[in-house]
């Protein structure tokens, strides 16, 4: 495992590419980032550099927005070339599912948002018989590194994320009421419920709540109620004609980010993109002073206070034992023996940081640093907490940049002790369902649903929302039981 703590921008150095090429260069390999964008560029550059060696030109990238019948090709390849190495950069597409043959290298560029992921990728490798498994991960700054070293402790311990099924899959319903509209071209209204209550994947919906739906769809125009019949309505037929319809998970929507009139480039929409937030784009910082979730747009002014940017793009939630074994991993002494010296470097260094904050009880100890900045806050909790405290926290009228890859909140020195703001959110807590209404009406945008939820009733959404988005339950023991350690006191 290599630290390679160099990144000063988002673009990977020359070095770390050149150190990736002399390790891949005579193997059959997996390459695995966090993002299109960067699997996008560490196959260009693998590819330009091996040109320049006169090294061989089987350099690929596979991912969701790469087309299927090239896809295809390249796991063609894969699977029935024998002589020739070669190098797939890869998002999860090749994680598991798509017979490939057997790679000599699998590698992991930062860390992995899931155990259970780090073991499909691991699976990759070593398939031949009397061969092992072989997983070379990089990081390419000291939080990538310890949530990787995190993840792969607790691969060894056996762990994997417990599977959480919805429990009320109204979004999967939405979908399936269309996709049987399309199919029957049209079905009595007793017949679709009699399908609904016959269906395991909808066995916890009721009547009442299939029929709640049904009424909203019909009000939306997604279906058109004949009397004797439910036939597709406008709506209906518009997604069912769509080339994505039969797709499980939603395409990545963009905002069109303008100012003065003129596009300056795009953004992924998240719940941070709000009016007064800054972001990074072009090589500027720019403030948001309107955002259209309809149109997909947002007007920017460049920026004139040093508020912390934004970085645009998303990344997968964290468990929560990835960020308990964080906290567990920073306050011990040891290294393992897997590391290379400059991951060992990094980690000592991360380590002296925290020095100055003794956390005793790690179920119960929060280090918070304090500098001439403000304060910032350690939570070492997953992103569906951390999620939930960023909400309550925005509340109650608290300022907070909540940077979730470190699972830090920062707060400016007038913003009140820690202590103080957790028991703001704990009142906010208290009234999460209201709080919810609220922004389900005025600005729904800075949520993000299932590819089907946008299209719910409200009340349904609030229940997917407190189900699978917020984590009010491990929210609460968390503010109950949290001491916050304050260095210097």
């Amino acid at each position: 495992l290599t630290c390679w703590d160099e990144l000063e921008t988002k673009e990977l150095p020359p070095a770390f590419i050149e150190t990736l090429y002399e390790l891949t260069k005579d193997k059959k390999v997996l390459i695995f980032p966090n993002s299109r964008g960067r699997a996008e560029e560490i196959a260009v550059k693998l590819k330009k550099l091996s040109e320049q060696r006169k090294g061989h030109s089987f350099y690929f990238s596979h991912h969701s927005s790469i087309d299927k019948e090239l896809r295809e090709h390249i796991e063609h390849f894969a699977k029935n070339n024998e002589r020739h190495c070669f190098a797939i950069v890869c998002t999860s597409t090749l994680e598991l599912g798509i017979d490939i043959g057997s790679v000599d290298l699998v590698v992991q560029v930062d860390a992995p948002f899931s155990v259970s992921s780090l073991v499909q990728r691991v699976g990759r490798s070593g398939r031949r018989k009397d061969s092992t498994g072989s997983l070379q991960l990089f990081a390419t700054d000291p939080w990538e590194l310890l949530q990787s070293l995190a993840c792969w402790d607790l691969y060894k311990e056996n762990f994997n994320e417990p599977l959480k099924a919805e429990a009320k899959p109204f979004g999967l319903l939405f979908h399936q009421v269309l996709s049987l509209l399309k199919e029957t071209s049209g079905i009595t209204r007793a017949a679709l419920l009699e399908w609904i209550r016959t269906n395991p994947a909808f066995s916890s919906i009721t009547d009442q709540e299939a029929n709640f739906l049904l009424d909203d769809m019909i009000e939306k125009d997604f279906i058109e109620d004949l009397k004797r019949e439910l036939i597709l309505g406008l709506e209906g037929e518009r997604l069912v004609s769509s080339r994505n319809f039969y797709t499980v998970f939603k395409t990545e929507e963009n905002f069109h980010v303008m100012h003065a009139g003129k596009q300056i480039g795009e953004m992924p929409m998240s719940p941070q993109v709000e009016v007064g937030e800054n972001i990074f784009l072009a090589a500027r910082i720019w403030t948001i002073i309107d955002v259209n979730p309809e149109a997909a747009r947002i007007e920017v002014i460049p920026a004139k206070d040093g508020k912390k940017p934004l970085f645009p793009g998303s990344g997968g939630d964290i468990h929560s034992p990835i960020r308990e074994k964080m906290l567990e991993l920073l306050y011990q002494d040891s290294t393992g023996s897997e590391l290379h010296e400059s991951a060992v470097l990094a980690l000592h260094e991360l380590r002296q940081v925290f020095q100055a904050v003794p956390v005793t009880n790690l179920a119960t100890d929060r280090p918070a640093l304090q500098n001439e900045r403000g304060v910032e806050w350690y939570t070492f909790s997953g992103t569906a907490v951390n999620r939930t405290l960023a909400f309550l926290l925005k509340a109650a009228g608290i300022s907070a940049a909540h940077d979730d890859r470190k699972s830090m909140f920062t707060f400016e020195s007038s913003a009140g002790s820690v202590t103080w703001i957790i028991a703001q959110a704990k009142k906010q807590l208290a009234q999460l369902d209201k709080l919810i209404d609220e922004a389900l009406e005025h600005s729904p945008h800075v949520f993000t649903f299932t590819k089907w939820g946008i299209f719910l009733p409200d009340e349904y959404k609030k229940i997917y929302l407190m189900e699978r988005y917020f984590d009010r339950e491990n929210t609460a023991v968390f503010l109950d039981n949290v001491q916050v350690l304050l260095n210097g006191e």
